[in-house]
């Protein structure tokens, strides 16, 4: 090195500094872009149980029903439930009663979630099969009894955005240090 011209040590000086701080930026960037993907996929999960809250309805006799004009080739699911009638429009969530019985819906995690307490408009973590999900319950008021709306995610749906940005920083990055 003590035969390297002034030019060469500062070059390599140079390159060395924006080699560490392209590494520092982007370890940044990937914590703060995680961070970003995590909270949004949560605030997916509260908006869409948050929405289907407002999709079911609880009627004690068929004559209550009132169809839409507004939706003339729209098709509501409706089945009886203790003695009255629950609607269900839209629900891509899981709806169970007080004994955490399944009424309708999917849950892909119901056996690991089985042991998760109902809590109302909070999110509650759990792991299955080497993966994390999120939960999130909300109570609905039914006749005598009430019923819970429950939407299950993975913590991992948000992979691909993060992958996107991981392999386009991994090739800016020798252009930037270039």
């Amino acid at each position: 090195m003590k035969k390297w011209s002034i030019r060469t040590k500062i070059t390599l000086l140079f390159t060395v500094a924006m080699t560490l701080m392209a590494t520092l930026s982007c370890l940044i960037v990937f914590s703060v872009s995680h961070q970003v993907i995590q909270k949004t996929v949560r605030d997916n999960l509260i908006e869409n149980v948050e929405r289907n809250v407002d999709e079911i309805e609880y009627y004690e006799t068929l004559d209550e029903i009132q169809p839409d004009p507004d939706f003339t080739n729209h098709v509501d699911l409706l089945f009886p439930y203790k003695s009255g009638f629950l609607e269900v429009d839209g629900v891509f969530t899981s709806l169970y009663n007080q004994d955490q019985e399944l009424i309708y819906g999917e849950n892909p995690i119901a056996v690991a979630s089985q042991s998760v307490e109902f809590k109302n408009s909070v999110i509650q973590t759990v792991n299955a099969d080497h993966t994390k999900y999120y939960i999130f319950d909300r109570m609905l008021k039914t006749g005598s009894q009430d019923l819970w709306l429950r939407g299950v995610v993975s913590k991992d749906q948000g992979h691909a955005e993060l992958s996107s940005i991981t392999r386009l920083s991994l090739i800016l990055m020798p252009l930037l240090i270039l």
